[in-house]
């Protein structure tokens, strides 16, 4: 009689979860503290990309931490709608100039359109 391997087979630990093995590609936020220097450059990013998530984690906070933050200083507030409102002007001018959607790809129902406002194929 011969042996059969057992039903289930040795599968290795992936790398990442071993220990003393490197952290994930996306370290989680440090959220010991917020600084001045964090604060400052949260705002500087949040009026670029107008993304708090993105911004907040980049100064190692969360996004969580950063709303807090924003709810007991009214400093940080006001400096966090300026940021926003330039956030709000960057997209709006980067839009300019650039061709319109196309009816049929619109948000509004076409029920609402023209149908002349539809080009006709090779246009």
């Amino acid at each position: 009689m011969t042996q059969r391997p057992p039903s289930h087979t040795h599968r290795p630990v992936p790398e990442a979860s071993q220990p003393g093995s490197t952290p994930s590609p996306r370290p989680r936020p440090n959220n010991a503290r917020w600084t001045g220097a964090k604060a400052s450059t949260f705002i500087k990013m949040l009026a670029r990309s107008g993304k708090v998530t993105s911004c907040a984690l980049a100064v190692g906070m969360s996004r969580q931490s950063a709303y807090r933050l924003r709810a007991r200083s009214p400093n940080f507030a006001h400096y966090w709608d300026i940021a926003m409102g330039e956030a709000k002007r960057r997209r709006a001018s980067s839009r300019k100039g650039k061709p319109r959607v196309h009816p049929l790809l619109s948000r509004v129902p076409l029920s609402e359109m023209d149908l002349a406002d539809i080009p006709a194929p090779g246009e």
